[in-house]
């Protein structure tokens, strides 16, 4: 397990902070997934917009009308099976 921690913070439901963000599978404006280090965060809602996306930093800044977040460890998995061997 990493020892980076992630944050969430949600102001209001209009705009959500999350940190340690190491890549953004997908979005379009009903649904953003994003994974850390461990597993993969769904942001659902509606006119959700990219504000912000540094993965140098980790930062990912979400504005729209949030209406759930939910965690998934189906992106846990790292790497292709040649990427595992060469490792």
């Amino acid at each position: 397990m990493s020892n980076l921690m992630h944050t969430l913070e949600l102001t209001g439901r209009t705009k959500m902070v999350l940190t340690e963000i190491v890549d953004v599978k997908s979005f379009d404006e009903t649904s953003i997934v994003c994974k850390t280090e461990e597993e993969a965060i769904q942001i659902m809602g509606e006119n959700l917009h990219i504000d912000t996306l540094d993965l140098d930093s980790g930062r990912l800044v979400i504005s729209g009308l949030i209406s759930a977040f939910k965690y998934s460890g189906a992106y846990a998995v790292k790497g292709t099976f040649w990427e595992k061997v060469f490792k």
